[in-house]
């Protein structure tokens, strides 16, 4: 089952990370951290909206400023959506390792990329783009499993500056894929 080492792909089934605790404390901080960055970006799209943000009025009033319940909801429904995704993923993954006796893997994160997948696309609530969204973030999460934690290494040359009596290490500009 072996892969060399720390970079290189090696086999399917050659874990990359170790995932530590128990899967609902995993699932609910998953889903807490899916929360918060639902929450900033709601944010910045009440921000960056031109217009004020505002629900209709009764009797076609028009409205002056921004609405707190629309503000609200503008920043809680990407907050809701991140973190159902987030959670279903973490979910189905620990579900997954629980299945096939601790075993974390590729296959995990292939069916618990393809459940959050299908959650990212029930915001649009058409059955084509959720098997769409399902089949691409199960094989895009397979494939970040697979690479392993660090794809890409920047490659450090020592060079001698000055009167040679101090070493510096000089960075290459490119990356260089293992």
């Amino acid at each position: 089952m072996g892969g060399g080492d720390d970079f290189s792909l090696g086999t399917f089934n050659d874990p990359k990370h170790v995932v530590h605790g128990p899967g609902l404390t995993r699932t609910m901080y998953s889903a807490g951290t899916g929360a918060f960055l639902g929450t900033f970006y709601g944010a910045c799209l009440a921000a960056w909206y031109p217009d004020p943000v505002s629900t209709p009025k009764k009797f076609g009033k028009a409205s002056i400023g921004s609405d707190a319940r629309a503000i609200g909801r503008t920043m809680l429904r990407p907050a809701m959506w991140f973190s159902l995704a987030a959670g279903t993923f973490t979910a189905t993954e620990c579900a997954m390792e629980a299945f096939r006796n601790e075993t974390k893997d590729a296959w995990n994160s292939l069916v618990a990329g393809m459940a959050g997948g299908s959650v990212i696309g029930l915001t649009t609530g058409k059955p084509q783009i959720v098997a769409a969204t399902a089949i691409g973030m199960g094989l895009f999460m397979a494939a970040v499993d697979m690479s392993g934690r660090r794809p890409f290494m920047m490659k450090i040359h020592w060079n001698t500056r000055g009167m040679g009596c101090c070493r510096w290490p000089i960075r290459k500009a490119m990356l260089w894929p293992l």
